[in-house]
């Protein structure tokens, strides 16, 4: 702010000024045509948000110099250019019928996400494609005692869509409520069913140098590893075991191929498989889910991959 010219008489608010003092702000001086003829006679100083309005006699203001009609048509002109500019896509170099404030028109900001969405889409029908013409890949799930706990059931499917194994398994321990009412399997199912200790040996030989397909596979290679960790009971041996194990998830590929982005969080939104919450059927779902999205692989991803 100026320094406060504390020669020049003080008011407070313009309340203070009366019916008419003669006195006017710069503002106030242009709304009349007219402009300070000489220096300010008074001010106002508000104390309470440190501002400060310098006050000028009306009888010694001029008028302000008005523009030529040329002046005004250039400023025109000028006004008129950069609202097109403002209005021009720098992509399209359309002009559009509303300024641009994000760098691009929305037409434009549409079509980069349906080709940036058509390309995510393409490549996770390509991720699927690749699965399925393989000969190492198996499909597993496992349902558990609760989120961080241990096996109660494990399925395993091959590419055909055959069943590699299906089997309820003793976790030897308790299952929580919250489990058995999303997965139907309770206490007593599981008493007399293999416990995973009997199982190691014939899951080393089914899935050791595979490709083990699960959908969020966080969840199943850590239930791998903590039922590994308990059956040798320590974690170098278990981690040897489990990285024979090549794990791929198809969570995130599959949100790309349903395409639901979120801003917020600048990525595809997580979907639901659908599976009914048993180990086998939910093998099947995601089987069909991956032959779905190969379905869809568009002619040029394919050969784009192809010269790839």
């Amino acid at each position: 702010m100026s320094a406060i010219p504390t020669e020049l008489p003080r008011y407070d608010w313009f309340d203070q000024l009366g019916e008419d003092t003669g006195l006017r702000t710069r503002t106030q001086l242009s709304r009349e045509g007219l402009k300070p003829g000489a220096g300010p006679a008074a001010y106002i100083y508000w104390k309470r948000r440190d501002a400060l309005y310098l006050l000028y006699r009306l009888d010694e203001a001029v008028p302000k110099r008005r523009c030529t009609e040329a002046q005004l048509a250039v400023l025109r002109a000028a006004r008129e250019k950069a609202e097109r500019n403002a209005r021009t896509c720098p992509i399209c170099n359309q002009v559009r019928p509303y300024r641009i404030y994000r760098g691009t028109c929305h037409e434009c900001e549409q079509q980069e996400f349906d080709d940036f969405l058509a390309s995510a889409r393409n490549e996770a029908a390509l991720w699927a494609s690749n699965l399925l013409q393989r000969s190492d890949v198996l499909f597993v799930d496992f349902e558990s005692t609760s989120l961080d706990g241990y096996a109660v059931e494990l399925g395993i499917l091959d590419l055909g869509g055959n069943v590699i194994l299906d089997t309820l398994i003793n976790p030897l321990a308790r299952i929580e409520e919250g489990a058995e009412a999303i997965h139907g399997i309770s206490q007593a199912m599981v008493a007399s069913a293999p416990t995973f200790a009997t199982l190691v040996d014939r899951l080393a030989f089914l899935l050791h140098d595979k490709i083990v397909v699960a959908y969020n596979s966080d969840f199943d290679s850590g239930l791998m590893h903590r039922e590994i960790v308990r059956h040798f009971g320590e974690n170098l041996r278990a981690l040897e075991w489990c990285r024979k194990i090549r794990w791929d998830d198809a969570m995130e590929p599959y949100s790309a191929y349903v395409g639901d982005r979120s801003e917020y969080h600048d990525d595809f939104r997580w979907q639901r498989l659908g599976g009914g919450h048993r180990a086998l059927g939910d093998c099947r779902v995601l089987l069909e889910t991956l032959q779905r999205m190969a379905a869809r692989l568009t002619p040029a991803a394919l050969e784009q991959s192809t010269l790839g």
